[in-house]
């Protein structure tokens, strides 16, 4: 049986979708800005090495778009649409998975469902009301989801999640096994890997720039040159280093490194779980895992 992105609510779809237009967005703005600022660092050394001061309206020009693209910026907020819409898309990904697999709080067996908004003696809540109230929770501390696309479906319990919930135990391991652990194994420590090669390449650039501007900066002050190049070099630095701030490349390598080995081990026991009470909570556990990762990732970027 398949399972995958496609069959998950309705809100995921639109969280998601927003979230890469926001990552897109608030990135290449930001590269924009940094871009500019090296674009007027090196107008201000043309005009030293051709002796023409028209092309300091270069650098002015770049100032003042730098400065149009920092307001729009903090004006639309794409920071927070891309962080808030990538934490709500992960969480409904983890409760859609947890539903249609059986997983806590949405088990099989009646007696793990017990106290899940019931009170004692009281039958178990509908795992279908309780997803819809879980789902309607993580709306209301933010402000940028967009609405579900009409076209696209507008189920938050779709019907291939309740084909898998309905199959036997056997078929609902293998498709979370292949299709959220697996999958999510190999994203985890492809990000990691590529973050830290990000990383790599950010420190080699830096080093090289603050090389130079050590090279320039001497030069400068024996009188060898009189082009301002220490600055230009300087700001090359600064912009590297800015650049892997707003990143995080090596926070982010760091913690896909450490979901990527929790997963590992969660794999070595998942051929275990020979009732619908333990697994349940081992997809609690494995979901926690997952989502302690996304918490981080969201928390950092607040910070930043």
């Amino acid at each position: 049986m398949e399972f995958g992105d496609g069959d998950l609510p309705a809100l995921f779809a639109a969280a998601d979708t927003a979230a890469i237009v926001g990552q897109r967005t608030y990135l290449g703005q930001t590269r924009f800005q940094l871009g500019m600022l090296l674009l007027g660092a090196a107008a201000g050394v043309a005009v030293q090495v051709f002796d023409i001061a028209e092309l300091a309206y270069v650098g002015v020009a770049a100032y003042i778009v730098l400065v149009i693209t920092r307001v729009n910026l903090k004006l639309t907020s794409m920071d927070r649409v891309w962080y808030e819409n990538r934490l709500i898309a992960e969480s409904v990904r983890s409760l859609a998975w947890r539903y249609a697999v059986g997983g806590a709080p949405f088990g099989l067996d009646p007696e793990r469902r017990e106290g899940d908004g019931a009170d004692d003696g009281d039958e178990p809540m509908d795992p279908d009301d309780v997803l819809r109230e879980r789902i309607a929770g993580l709306l209301s501390d933010v402000s940028h989801v967009p609405l579900p696309d009409p076209t696209k479906g507008t189920e938050q319990i779709t019907e291939q999640m309740r084909r898998l919930r309905a199959a036997p135990l056997e078929v609902r391991r293998k498709v979370y096994d292949d299709h959220r652990v697996t999958g999510q194994l190999i994203w985890y420590a492809d990000k990691a890997k590529a973050n830290a090669r990000k990383q790599a390449r950010i420190d080699t650039v830096f080093v090289v720039a603050s090389g130079a501007a050590v090279f320039f900066g001497l030069l400068q002050a024996l009188g060898t040159i009189d082009v301002n190049l220490l600055g230009l070099a300087g700001m090359l630095a600064a912009v590297v280093t800015t650049w892997a701030a707003t990143n995080k490349f090596s926070e982010q390598a760091g913690g896909y490194s450490m979901a990527a080995h929790q997963l590992t081990l969660a794999r070595t026991i998942i051929e275990r779980q020979q009732d619908d009470r333990d697994w349940a909570v081992f997809v609690n556990d494995a979901e926690d895992a997952i989502g302690r990762e996304h918490t981080s990732w969201r928390v950092a970027r607040a910070q930043k």
